[in-house]
């Protein structure tokens, strides 16, 4: 930077080039932009057009001194209104209010709006109109932070609303914000120890720390963390409006005028070192009325003298400032000669590309370049945009100092010729290598989160805050036989009718409490079949509303596996039959043996003519019992839907438990200890039964040398206070059964698959429904006999 401001002639080259580009720029009518007829109706109409900006957002916009809002947006839309015909009117505040008067329609357009995807949801953008780095600064003293990492936890200070929190938080940065009306007081907010760091856009920052003088209190750290992108912005939906700035700032790229106007504000205090030549004729005056009046004028002479001073002291802090920004920008800047050989470089160009300060210079163009290839596409590029005039950036691979390829982004401003017929061009360049590896590795983690969402095999579908799908994954075309495109704009006709309050419900319960859900109902598939389903659902939120925008479903298809488990249900239930068959054999015989005892006595009666009423009353007994445990045995054997009804459990027990007596081995003593006053409850008595039967026969099988089975039934209280420690709400009165066994309990294997809904420990092929069947029928065959028989005596 020392050797190009040294030389005189190059400095007032380069700044008198700056101020004469400037005035050719706004100096030449640019020519006539069409619009539509639409376009001309809505600004007749309109007759104004209210566009608000920040008061302190130098060098894009701010409030001079006399109150008057300017800056390069403003001067862009001051020619955009001469363009159009239309009166301008302007507004400041500070950023955030800047939006809200946007939304609310107390203004039109926001002048200067960097873009991003949330804020694409609620504001239109127009094209870009600036490209503009954004950087941490922290006090000059501080080690502790370097890069993005370090910001995780801080307190970053930071103007209200601006992109930079969006940026953080999708960067997954956690840290205290404290926001700013404006940059500048964000800047103190660092110096003053009060926060500790800022993030915030390079020139403005740069501006209030070079103002302020801070310069030995305030460094930046690190690359850039992202480039905005500057457009203006207007509330959602104006399309007509959009279209009108967005022809506008089309047509300045085209004529040059964005050119000329970021070229006069990045050089501004450049224009300013052309004002002594607005005294060069008063100079030539003074020196000929001088020598015409020797000593009438000294006076007037030394006051000249003092002016020149004051304008030479004003020019050279000018180019202090240049010289200091310039130097101090984090974008690389390089001066080309004859478009081969580099000139004059920034540091942060040098820093970028592994030079030493000023060890660029002199050298060829090429050097940039891994090969020859790559040159001759930056060449290509650089003339197609240099014929265009739009100075769109350029992307390609630069090389290193020490042989690294990385990826930049540049661009490429020409230059008129110097004294020595030299052609010049601007060049200013970044390094986007990591952008590009960002955008790489969020490509590849859609691409990752796509293949999951494509082979889950249970469906998936993604719904908008309206209820209209807009995802689904192949299994659930599969499944339910829909195709996206057959259901846009609409939504899913799967839901049954006695289907439909609990489904509205449960989403009403996720929209309002944000937590996910699961439930089981049934679904229509597109052909008509009802599927037995289990339906999980999740939401995503905004970032920036915090508002439910989309819904994640998941339907898991439990039709197959409820019949399954039904068949399951009832082959348990025939294989307690059979155990029960085999623990009641022994009572069996025993009331047969006492119905044949007493008919044979019935009968030697009879042969002899003595009646024989006594053991035909003996025989009807035996076969009354009989005729129970057939009773019990059909009960369990039954395959019915559960009735409900209001049960004394004390008294479900004690009649179960003659049942279980006779089917548990003797080895084993069961002991029931029941309470005689106990709430009623509502079930099912045979479903009890069948309960209590297969938790004793599970005790007793775990007691194979014998043990104790202990029942019990009581009222029991769960107390808030046990509620609220485990999180369940399940506090109040409940009756109580407790079967307890002094088996030798579960190994570890066994627990690790308590719950699993098929697990069983139970010997294969122990079935013993054909056995029973043939017990029963012979058993009945013979109540059968035993009835006609005492009949026919």
């Amino acid at each position: 930077m020392r050797r190009i401001f040294a030389n005189h002639a190059i400095r007032n080259y380069l700044l008198t080039l700056l101020t004469a580009g400037i005035l050719l720029g706004y100096g030449s009518k640019a020519v006539a932009i069409e619009l539509t007829p639409a376009e001309r109706h809505y600004l007749n109409d309109a007759g104004t057009i209210t566009f608000i900006s920040q008061s302190t957002y130098p060098p894009f916009e701010f409030i001079a001194e006399g109150g008057k809002i300017t800056g390069m947006c403003i001067e862009l839309v001051h020619w955009m209104a001469a363009e159009f015909g239309f009166k301008a009117r302007f507004l400041d505040a500070d950023f955030k209010t800047a939006q809200e008067n946007i939304l609310s329609g107390n203004a039109d357009v926001l002048t200067s709006f960097f873009y991003s995807e949330q804020r694409d949801r609620i504001f239109d953008f127009t094209t870009v109109m600036f490209e503009i780095p954004a950087s941490i600064f922290v006090v000059a003293e501080r080690t502790d932070i370097r890069s993005l990492e370090h910001l995780q936890g801080k307190t970053i200070a930071m103007q209200a609303g601006d992109y930079a929190q969006e940026f953080l938080e999708h960067q997954g940065i956690e840290c205290r914000y404290i926001y700013t009306k404006n940059f500048a007081e964000a800047t103190h907010l660092v110096t003053a120890g009060q926060a500790d760091a800022l993030v915030g856009d390079e020139q403005i920052v740069w501006y209030h720390i070079y103002t302020n003088q801070l310069t030995e209190r305030i460094k930046k750290v690190g690359e850039p963390l992202y480039v905005g992108q500057n457009c203006m912005g207007i509330k959602d939906g104006n399309l007509i409006l959009l279209g009108i700035l967005n022809k506008g700032i089309a047509h300045a790229k085209e004529q040059g005028i964005l050119n000329n106007i970021t070229q006069k504000w990045l050089g501004l205090h450049a224009a300013q070192s052309m004002q002594w030549r607005r005294y060069l004729p008063h100079i030539v005056a003074v020196a000929a009325l001088f020598l015409l009046i020797l000593f009438g004028f000294w006076v007037w002479n030394i006051r000249l003298r003092h002016l020149v001073g004051v304008r030479t002291a004003a020019l050279s802090s000018s180019e202090n400032l240049l010289r200091t920004i310039l130097g101090a920008s984090p974008v690389g800047i390089d001066l080309i000669r004859n478009q081969r050989e580099l000139g004059w470089h920034n540091r942060a160009m040098a820093r970028m590309l592994g030079y030493g300060e000023g060890e660029l210079e002199g050298k060829n163009v090429a050097v940039l370049y891994p090969d020859k290839q790559q040159l001759r596409a930056a060449g290509r590029s650089i003339q197609q945009t240099t014929q265009s005039g739009m100075g769109s950036p350029i992307e390609n691979s630069w090389q290193r100092k020490d042989g690294t390829i990385f990826d930049c982004r540049f661009r490429y401003v020409p230059l008129p010729s110097d004294d020595k017929g030299d052609r010049l061009a601007i060049v200013t360049a970044t390094d986007i290598s990591e952008q590009k590896q960002a955008e790489l590795a969020l490509k590849q983690s859609e691409r990752r989160l796509r293949a999951i969402l494509e082979a889950n095999p249970d469906p998936m579908v993604v719904y908008d805050h309206e209820g209209i799908p807009t995802y689904l994954n192949p299994a659930f075309s599969r499944v339910f036989g829909w195709q996206l495109y057959e259901l846009k704009g609409r939504t899913i006709p799967f839901v049954p009718d006695d289907q439909q309050q609990i489904t509205k419900a449960k989403i009403e319960d996720l929209l309002n409490h944000g937590q996910s859900l699961g439930f089981e109902t049934r679904r229509y598939t597109k052909q008509g079949n009802l599927l037995e389903v289990l339906v999980s659902a999740a939401t995503i939120k905004d970032s920036a509303s915090e508002q439910v925008s989309e819904i994640v479903v998941n339907i898991t298809d439990l039709t197959d596996a409820k019949r399954l488990k039904k068949r399951l249900h009832q082959a348990e239930k025939m294989e307690v039959v059979g155990t029960l068959a085999g623990g009641i054999a022994h009572d069996f015989n025993n009331i047969l043996t006492a119905i044949i005892g007493f008919s044979e006595l019935g009968q030697q009666k009879a042969e002899h003519g003595k009646p024989s009423l006594r053991e035909h009353k003996q025989v009807l007994v035996a076969a009354d019992r009989v005729r129970k445990l057939v009773k019990q045995l059909l009960t369990f054997s039954r395959q019915t839907e559960p009735k409900m009804a209001t049960l004394n459990l004390s008294q479900e027990v004690k009649q179960a438990v003659t049942m279980v007596e006779r089917v548990i081995p003797r080895m084993v003593s069961l002991h029931a200890e029941l309470a005689d006053e106990v709430k009623t409850v509502r079930g099912d008595g045979n479903q009890m039964n069948q309960i209590l039967l297969n938790l004793c026969l599970n005790a007793a099988d775990a007691m194979p040398n014998g043990g104790e089975i202990h029942i019990e039934v009581k009222n029991y209280h769960v107390a808030h206070a046990y509620c609220a420690a485990c999180g369940e709400p399940f506090c109040g009165d409940y009756v109580l059964l407790q079967v307890t066994d002094s088996g030798e309990g579960m190994d570890e294997q066994t627990m690790q698959n308590l719950f699993d809904p098929f697990f069983t420990t139970k010997e294969a092929g122990k079935v013993v429904s054909i056995i029973f069947r043939f017990f029963l029928g012979s058993t009945l065959r013979l109540l059968f006999m035993c009835q006609v028989w005492i009949r026919m005596s």
